[in-house]
């Protein structure tokens, strides 16, 4: 109801005032705000958030993607990174989703549970190719949540 009236120059503002230019990122799942952020400070990184797609969102001007966790295929993802576009994906907040991100290149995680993610990420790091591999090919045929939780799963 009027708020969002120059709402960019506001953000913009308020952010600047904080001397915080270099410690944020912004994102809109309104493509039309995401745009007129980013032709305001050019220099600053913004994202489109979305759930549903018409079109390819790969088209849009924006330095990152963030999409809820089905629409980050391997080939979408793929596509953003040749249209030089980071990939974050929403909102994993178990092991299967937050393995199944990675495996396909997302580039960030978007979640509820940081702690989770970073432990998931830590042991990913630790396994070998073709441990990834086999822990992808478990997720892909239903691996249970629990077990990929569990402590000793992620063993290298």
């Amino acid at each position: 109801y009027g708020r969002n009236q120059r709402l960019e120059e506001k953000v913009a503002a308020i952010v600047e005032a904080a001397g915080m230019e270099n410690d944020c990122i912004y994102m809109s799942l309104d493509h039309t705000t995401a745009w007129k952020m980013k032709h305001l400070r050019p220099a600053w990184r913004v994202g489109v958030l979305s759930a549903k797609a018409i079109g390819d969102l790969r088209k849009l001007e924006a330095d990152f993607l963030a999409v809820e966790a089905r629409m980050a295929t391997p080939g979408f993802v793929r596509g953003a990174h040749r249209a030089g576009q980071h990939v974050y994906v929403w909102t994993v907040n178990d092991p299967a989703w937050i393995l199944n991100a990675l495996s396909r290149g997302a580039d960030g995680l978007i979640t509820d549970r940081p702690d989770l993610a970073r432990q998931v990420v830590a042991r990913r790091a630790e396994l070998s190719d073709a441990e990834r591999v086999a822990v992808a090919l478990l997720i892909r045929v239903g691996a249970r949540t629990e077990l990929l939780a569990a402590e000793e799963f992620l063993q290298p």
